[in-house]
């Protein structure tokens, strides 16, 4: 909180208390004063002479960070990094590389060059998720930064089920939550127009500008993520319950991929499979139960059940 300050923008305890309830954290006075007074001990804390006296981080100091990870953690560590640049977003590449190297520059010669050579043990794969098909950083960097400094952009959102004349549309939206699904990089925003949250797909928007206006950040209750699937949903919408009927071929996929937390397989027989889901309903969902064609038996509520019948019919129509 106190980084970046200078003697004319420092702050008074009182004032670092009232920051400190903004951001849910609810400490009293004399907590706070116990902490100054053991920060100012090789922290670069600089005092005024102001009454109260107001504080500040000196330019000068740079924080030492000292991590003491065992080898396990530092290997997890480093796929971790490897899977975000190689099957995410291109932007992250350069910051998981040099991220990378930062490590393992600052290991011992053996452990460096142990962990170098099981990096060859690892391959990551898109999956059938993809990469996201974009080199363009410039507009991904505007977006983090204007994560980070609180404030609005505008843009235009490209969609592919959109009229030319929504696409063109210079939208205004406060960045809330970055969501990575599967590779994919989210935003969740409110939409300045109609006040709503939505969630976008980062790769869609265009021509995107950092504003001067401060994001009012909803509470963190109006913010339903666990409801959404995938890309889709998970904002104010509400979680249905969804059952599938299936073979076994349908029913050993999600025996072995969980799509969503509140997934539960139910085993009826070799042949018989019921999935339940509590989440929203959604055409990522359709899609996916439509792939595997005959293997599914049925699925409600109906509007999932006409919704992979339509993929399947036109399907048939274009092939025939």
């Amino acid at each position: 909180m106190l980084r970046g300050l200078s003697d004319m923008s420092a702050i008074s305890i009182t004032e670092i208390r009232k920051k400190l309830l903004s951001n849910d954290i609810d400490v009293d006075t004399r907590t706070v004063r116990r902490d100054i007074e053991e920060l100012s001990n090789g922290r670069g804390l600089v005092e005024t002479d102001d009454y109260p006296a107001k504080y500040f981080i000196s330019p000068d100091y740079e924080l030492e960070h000292k991590l003491k990870l065992n080898e396990d953690t530092l290997e997890v560590l480093l796929m971790a990094l490897n899977n975000l640049k190689h099957t995410s977003h291109s932007y992250f590449y350069e910051h998981a590389t040099s991220a990378e190297n930062a490590i393992l520059n600052n290991l011992k010669e053996k452990t460096n060059q142990k962990l170098i050579k099981q990096k060859k043990n690892y391959y990551y794969d898109y999956s059938m998720s993809g990469k996201p098909n974009t080199t363009d950083h410039t507009d991904f960097n505007k977006i983090l930064k204007a994560m980070r400094t609180k404030k609005v952009i505008t843009c235009q959102n490209h969609s592919p089920y959109k009229n030319a004349a929504y696409n063109e549309q210079l939208r205004q939206f406060a960045p809330l939550v970055f969501i990575l699904t599967s590779g994919t990089p989210y935003l969740l925003v409110k939409d300045l127009k109609d006040d709503k949250l939505k969630k976008i797909r980062i790769t869609r928007l265009k021509y995107i500008n950092i504003t001067d206006i401060d994001c009012d950040i909803p509470n963190q209750e109006e913010f339903n993520l666990e409801s959404g699937l995938g890309g889709f949903g998970g904002t104010k919408d509400e979680s249905e319950r969804i059952t599938i009927m299936c073979d076994e071929v349908l029913g050993t996929y999600f025996e072995e991929k969980i799509i969503h937390k509140s997934q539960e397989v139910i085993k009826h027989s070799e042949t018989s499979y019921e999935i339940h889901l509590e989440c929203t309903v959604s055409s990522e969902l359709s899609r996916l139960l439509a792939s595997f064609g005959g293997h599914l038996t049925s699925v409600t509520p109906k509007e999932i059940q006409s919704s992979v019948e339509e993929i399947w019919n036109s399907g048939l129509k274009k092939v025939s």
